[in-house]
């Protein structure tokens, strides 16, 4: 939750706000002690999703900690600060995360389209493998939640941003259809500012086997023939699939540790 002494202004000055549409909300604020945040508010959520919320966790709750696994495994990302929720007659029922602002960082898809080198994909594509291997799926790796630091090593310049729809397993899912859509995501974002299919540094994520086989189905070509991995039909099949692989390896998971027990 949002540490006590931290006001979370819910009518940003225009000149703050990053997105603003109906349901999400996302502004530049400063905390009491200097420190420089970005808070993303979802808003107006349906009575549905309140009781959903109250039952498990809330939407940012779940953000909050799967920005803290990323964290504890050593993967770039903005820094999670806290998570709230409320009710307001301006907002109705809202959720707010906080995460510390990237001073200086772009979005890699403005990176590429302001001219900066493509240089650090490869580091990126093994910062996903990485990612992958910690057991994370991000399911939104597209090039507007990809941060590219101003300055610093060019291995270490991308972190990730945006994970909404994330989940975390107990185990890598590296070799799986989940982290092939994430690469597809970001190949297809990388195509949508101009990075040519064959430029996409695949060979640095590490495709293996069935892998291999796969992009050379689905993947981006020159003639520009490959799935659209955001489509709504698409995107629902793969929520389904997530959710389906997520209750079975966790399920797989604390048997096992149940076993081991006795």
């Amino acid at each position: 939750m949002v540490p006590p002494g931290i006001e979370v202004d819910l009518s940003p000055p225009a000149s703050a706000f990053i997105k603003r549409e109906e349901g999400t909300w996302v502004w530049r604020m400063t905390d009491p002690r200097g420190r420089r945040l970005v808070a993303k508010m979802y808003r107006r959520r349906g009575l549905l999703s309140v009781l959903r919320s109250r039952v498990f966790r809330f939407r940012v709750e779940r953000e909050h900690r799967r920005l803290l696994h990323l964290v504890r495994h050593g993967i770039p990302c903005t820094p999670p600060f806290a998570w709230r929720s409320g009710y307001s007659e301006a907002h109705g029922h809202h959720e707010v995360l906080l995460t510390e602002e990237v001073h200086g960082a772009l979005q890699l898809r403005d990176y590429l389209l302001d001219g900066g080198g493509t240089d650090i994909l490869p580091h990126l594509f093994k910062l996903v493998r990485k990612m992958h291997e910690s057991g994370f799926c991000c399911q939104t790796l597209y090039a507007t939640n990809v941060l590219v630091r101003a300055k610093g090593p060019v291995e270490d310049r991308c972190l990730i941003s945006d994970v909404p729809r994330s989940w975390t397993f107990p185990a890598g899912i590296a070799g799986t259809t989940l982290a092939w859509y994430d690469v597809l995501d970001l190949s297809l974002g990388l195509v949508d500012v101009g990075v040519p299919p064959n430029a996409i540094p695949i060979d640095a994520y590490g495709f293996e086997g069935r892998g291999r086989a796969w992009w050379g189905r689905f993947g981006p070509t020159e003639s520009g023939a490959f799935l659209d991995s955001r489509a709504k039909g698409i995107r629902a099949r793969r929520d389904v699939i997530a959710r389906l692989r997520w209750a079975a390896a966790w399920t797989r998971h604390w048997l096992v540790g149940l076993s081991g027990a006795f």
